[in-house]
């Protein structure tokens, strides 16, 4: 149908009339295509013919005629060749193309745009409805208006517009495609608007990939999501489970340290071979387990990020020191040589962590003593020079800071050594290595991983070097900061082992190679020999060729001629018997000291050798007048620790303090503490007490015990803070320092979080009470030492004796005082039968409450007076009572306390410590 509009241009007319004259496609396509009847455009055709011949008519008349008609003939050729060109270029591009002209008529599309936008020109012109199964929609997938997307907006307003983008779907298409829109206006030479370019471009491929690219980002941003999801629940399942770990291993601990306690109780009580054979096992199968629960306590700590470090002054040489004592005994049972040693330009006075520098040492060392059979096992400490190498290993670095210090740990066995395929496996958690004799010796597998996560956090490094049936070496390495002062805290030369011939007897290289070390140190000349035999013609030849030895140190277990020989072949000898000799032995006998002492030698020292014992003894030794008497007393160890706490000097200070205990024992224990170092002290048996005495008295320091009746000590230091914080002008606040038996860090800190200042552990000891109260109160400066009473020292107890009553640590704790003593002992003697009275009728009402209070006292006063089976097992009855066990437990723990109650009495009155 033509579209009533008789206002047609003469460039339409024009292009409408060559087209027929070209018959392109036939009247009725032209018609079709420019929306015109076939009358119309026949009209046209024949008005454009029809003005050409009368053109050529007119141009018949002039002599230009031929010229003209040929020049229009070219024109014409030149134009469909043009137009032919153009079209064929329209028609075949890809990119839909649509022109209308400045009326808003659509003149020309090719197929490419009919294709994309699935309208005809017809449709295009929008003159006529849009087809039902056509839809437009924009990019988040939502439709447009109808008739009111960006392609029909340019369509009616005929005016340019910017790119924009358009989904089209027809019903029957199942996959839209996406066409980019834009138009362009075409101008006359005078800049009148002509008419208007549009551009219709595919990009359902491109923005398919894209819709991928976005998809797999959306995917993988939702995965990422899920992967720190994952994480953050993996970390918290992590933190829960060593959370759970370590509050677990806490819970266990505790009925272990039960079954233990209980058990050395029992061990101490009369039993047959078999019974003490099945006691014994079940106490070390209990210490055995209770060092995995400890491994995994300690490593539950590192993975919940909860194991601090504690950087406090220590001396490493008192480190190694205590060290070596404890591994002596595990030495010992197997027979093997333990030394353990410092080089001597090692700097002994450090700052750190000497707990955890322990536990390493502890974890290595007791493996190289579990996997060595015999021989010998070495700890060594030297400084970690940066040019050398430790054992198969790299460089190490130094410490940069000048006042911190790089120490080498090495430990060194003769043991079954390691193959190299499992070398790797040693220090990771649960890990160990796969050999017969390992599954013989057991272990948790944590003690090598726990040891690197420590020396990490020392800021050290540790490795191994070894080979199979050869031995191992393990080695670290840590970081310490130096205390202030160490050139003041270097010993000097002693006077009375400088210049001195010493003969030094052992059959071990490495002892042997230390003690010369020692003994070069202090200034003395040792000759040092692998052997009896030698040693006795060095010693004859001296005399001969000179000079002659001063004094002869001898190792006990040698081969051939022992110690024990040798040392009565030296006293059998007149020349040689004037000599002082001193034995050095490892396996250390009930008895041995008695027989050393009848054999003439000077001094006994048990091994491992403590370096400032050594030097004490020996210059005790030769401090001596004459060796030619034989009632010299042997000197030993214990003489030395006894002379050296009978030295000391205690602080003494003016200030007037507050003790708040309510167990009479333990109130004369402190009571005679701190009157000795100048105190004025008022005592309060409650909380109640010790508030209503600071009202009336001014105090400059407060001992509080934490459980006493009527008002804890924790809710009394709440009950002082608050009055403190109430007073308008308030003093500087009082200092209050805990007593209490609890010896963890979690009671340490709910003392703290109380509002107290400080922490003393029960039974209280002279020294560390001194070096507390030295921290909060001022020290007279004209300080003076304590006297104290000599010990008489002539009583000699069996190991399970002590166990009962230890009448010379109690001695040692009261400073000697010997009045003191027999005043605590009188106390307890009265006390304790109408406390036990007293919990056996709690235990008859059941009265948990009570039976913990009299428990903890009776626990007090063993501790003070230093009974310690009485205290352990008034603990296990106090633990119970906590525990809330049932009536059974409690008589049996009842039954034990009465026996050792028992045994102390009679204990008492066979010694008499009261005569």
């Amino acid at each position: 149908m033509e579209i009533p509009n008789k206002e047609y241009s003469a460039d339409f007319k024009l292009t409408v009339s060559l087209a027929a004259i070209r018959n392109e496609g036939g009247i009725e396509d032209i018609a079709r295509r420019f929306s015109l009847s076939p009358d119309t455009i026949k009209e046209w055709k024949n008005e454009f013919l029809a003005g050409a011949m009368e053109f050529f008519r007119d141009k018949e008349k002039t002599t230009e005629k031929t010229d003209s008609l040929q020049h229009l003939h070219q024109q014409i050729r030149r134009l469909n060749a043009s137009m032919d060109r153009y079209r064929s270029l329209f028609e075949t591009m890809d990119q839909g193309l649509i022109y209308q002209d400045a009326l808003g008529r659509m003149i020309d599309c090719n197929p490419a745009a009919q294709k994309l936008s699935g309208l005809s020109p017809a449709q295009m012109q929008g003159k006529i409805p849009l087809p039902s199964d056509w839809q437009a929609f924009r990019e988040n997938g939502e439709p447009f208006p109808e008739k009111k997307n960006p392609l029909s907006d340019i369509l009616r307003s005929g005016k340019p517009a910017q790119t924009s983008l358009m989904g089209v779907q027809d019903t029957g298409n199942t996959k839209p495609r996406w066409l980019l829109i834009s138009a362009m206006a075409h101008h006359e030479e005078n800049g009148q608007n002509k008419g208007l370019f549009i551009y219709l471009t595919d990009i359902t491929e491109r923005k398919e990939a894209e819709e991928k690219v976005a998809a797999y980002a959306r995917e993988l941003k939702a995965n990422n999501v899920a992967l720190d999801k994952a994480l953050l629940v993996a970390e918290q399942a992590t933190l829960a489970k060593s959370e759970f770990l370590a509050n677990m291993s806490h819970e266990i601990r505790t009925p272990m340290n039960g079954v233990i306690g209980m058990t050395e109780l029992l061990l101490d009580t009369p039993l047959n071979p078999e019974q003490q054979h099945y006691a014994g096992t079940i106490q070390k199968s209990g210490e055995n387990l209770l060092t995995l629960i400890n491994d995994i306590l300690d490593f539950s700590k590192i993975e919940a990020g909860k194991l601090d470090m504690d950087v406090l002054d220590f001396n490493l040489e008192s480190l190694l020191d205590d060290f070596a004592m404890t591994m002596a005994v595990q030495a010992q049972q197997k027979g093997l040589e333990l030394i353990c040693h410092a080089e001597a330009d090692v700097p002994l006075w450090l700052r750190g962590d000497a707990g955890r520098l322990r536990q390493i040492l502890n974890n290595l060392a007791g493996n190289a003593i579990k996997f060595t059979q015999k021989g010998e096992v070495e700890v060594k400490v030297a400084l970690a020079d940066p040019e050398k190498k430790p054992p198969a290993t790299g460089e190490l670095s130094s410490a940069k800071d000048p006042e911190e210090v790089r120490l080498l740990f090495s430990i060194r066995d003769t043991g079954i050594g390691i193959p190299e395929d499992q070398v790797h496996k040693l220090f990771q958690k649960f890990s160990q290595v796969q050999t017969a004799a390992n599954r013989q010796f057991g272990g948790t597998g944590l003690g090598l991983a726990i040891s690197r996560q420590l020396v990490t956090m020392m800021k050290g490094e540790i490795g191994v070097h070894s080979k199979e049936k050869e031995g191992t070496t393990f080695w670290f390495t840590a970081v310490f900061p130096l205390q202030k002062q160490q050139e003041n805290q270097k010993p000097l030369i002693p006077e009375k082992l400088n210049g001195l011939h010493i003969l030094v007897v052992d059959d071990n290289a490495t002892n042997l190679e230390i003690l010369g070390k020692n003994l070069r140190s202090w200034g003395a000349h040792p000759t040092l020999l692998s052997d009896a035999s030698s040693a006795l013609r060095t010693l004859s030849e001296s005399f001969q060729t000179g000079p002659p030895f001063d004094l002869v140190i001898t190792d006990m277990q040698m081969p051939g001629m022992d110690g024990k020989d040798l040392g009565k072949a030296i006293k059998s000898n007149p020349l040689l018997s004037g000599i002082p000799l001193v034995i050095l032995t490892s396996m250390d006998q009930f008895g041995d000291v008695q027989l050393f002492e009848k054999l003439g030698f000077a001094a006994y020292i048990s091994k491992p050798i403590r370096r400032c014992e050594l030097l004490e003894i020996l210059q005790s030794v030769m401090a001596r007048p004459s060796e030619g008497t034989a009632d010299h007393a042997i000197i030993t160890c214990h003489h030395i620790h006894q002379k050296r706490f009978q030295l000391q000097h205690l602080p003494r200070f003016t200030a007037r303090i507050l003790l708040a205990e309510d167990n009479i024992t333990n109130q004369e224990v402190a009571l005679g503490i701190l009157k000795k170092m100048g105190l004025k002290v008022h005592v309060a048996a409650n909380g109640l007490e010790v508030l209503e005495a600071l009202r009336n008295i001014p105090y400059d320091l407060i001992l509080m015990d934490v459980q006493m009746p009527e008002m804890d000590g924790l809710e009394t230091t709440r009950q002082i803070r608050k009055m403190e914080a109430e007073k308008k002008h308030p003093l500087p606040a009082l200092p209050i320092l805990a007593m209490t038996a609890g010896a963890m860090n979690e009671d340490q800190a709910i003392c703290l979080q109380a509002g107290m200042n400080d922490y003393i552990t029960k039974p209280v000891n002279p020294e560390r009470l001194a070096l507390v109260l030295k921290k909060w109160l001022p020290v007279l400066t004209d300080e003076k030492p304590v006297k104290t009473d000599q010990a008489d020292g002539s009583e000699t107890f069996k190991e399970k004796d002590l166990h009962i009553f230890n009448q010379q640590e109690l001695m040692q704790r009261m400073m000697n005082d010997g009045d003191l003593v027999h005043e605590i002992l009188r106390t307890v003697i009265q006390s304790l039968p109408q406390r036990m009275h007293e919990l056996r009728l709690a235990i008859q009402k059941e009265g948990l409450d009570e039976i913990r209070l009299q428990a903890h006292t009776i626990h007090g006063m063993g501790l003070n007076a230093s009974c310690a089976a009485l205290a352990q097992a008034a603990s296990a009855m106090e633990k119970a009572a906590v525990e809330k066990r049932n009536r059974q437990t409690f008589e049996t723990l009842m039954f034990l306390l009465e026996e050792e109650f028992r045994r102390l009495m009679e204990k008492i009155e066979v010694n008499g410590p009261l005569a």
